[in-house]
């Protein structure tokens, strides 16, 4: 909630490929300008390529279909949350005991899929059809992803292993 307050525009992207507790947010305060060709280019250079290839993002169109939500998407949601201040540094004390347990994880990613967005309705200019038809499918096996985490966090790893193929066939 205190993010959204700082940033009136954001986006939460949850990058990993596998089971982690991790996601990245990008605030702006002024107007956002995505651009399909600059962040392809951006994306593509060798230096960023080989550091997103170590969590295998390496392509650009895998690494934008990693966005789970976005501030318009979340505002309502948020808006009863308890906020994070300096005085009130709720996560200070509510992270260390709960916030990295795999319970919590799976309910977070969970609560972001509810609040689910798609990057390419926030491309200025659209994106070209067949980047679109490749996110769509990354994009589509996102919840199977996160069931499939939800089940490697419980010990289930036959019902993971069944959620991961499923992601796998939907998004090779």
């Amino acid at each position: 909630r205190k993010f959204a307050e700082v940033f009136p525009d954001f986006v939460v992207f949850w990058p990993n490929g596998y089971p982690s507790h991790y996601v990245v947010l990008v605030g702006w305060r002024d107007r956002r300008e995505l651009r399909w060709d600059r962040l392809a280019s951006r994306l593509s250079a060798p230096s960023i390529r080989d550091d997103m290839r170590e969590v295998g993002l390496d392509d650009p169109v895998k690494t934008l279909s990693t966005l789970l939500s976005d501030g318009a998407s979340l505002r309502a949601a948020l808006a009863t949350a308890r906020l994070n201040t300096e005085d009130r540094p709720v996560l200070e004390f509510e992270a260390p005991r709960e916030g990295y347990a795999p319970r919590a994880t799976v309910d977070n990613l969970e609560f972001l899929l509810d609040h689910r967005a798609s990057i390419a309705s926030m491309m200025d200019g659209g994106l070209p059809p067949e980047v679109a038809a490749r996110l769509r499918r990354f994009e589509s096996a996102m919840a199977p992803r996160v069931a499939a985490h939800g089940e490697s966090f419980r010990g289930d790893r036959a019902s993971a292993a069944r959620r991961y193929l499923e992601a796998l066939a939907i998004a090779p």
